[in-house]
């Protein structure tokens, strides 16, 4: 992922950087270094923040069942 998509996809869902960095786990100045091509994005950040917002092209996230408790 190059920086303008990384950017393109925060500004798609709506986010700040903060709100962005949070989704994966990370900060607002981790996010402004990969906007800004100073730092690498590993590729499961990249992945889970298009599953988390929506944007993933193959896969999405789908809430677990919840299990019902027998006695």
């Amino acid at each position: 992922m190059t920086p303008a998509e990384i950017r393109a996809a925060r500004e798609a869902a709506g986010h700040t950087q903060i709100q962005a960095g949070e989704l994966v786990g990370g900060t607002r100045r981790t996010w402004q270094e990969w906007e800004a091509g100073r730092r690498s994005m590993p590729a499961a950040a990249w992945e889970l923040y298009l599953l988390r917002t929506r944007q993933h092209p193959a896969w999405e996230l789908v809430a677990k069942p919840t299990a019902s408790k027998t006695l």
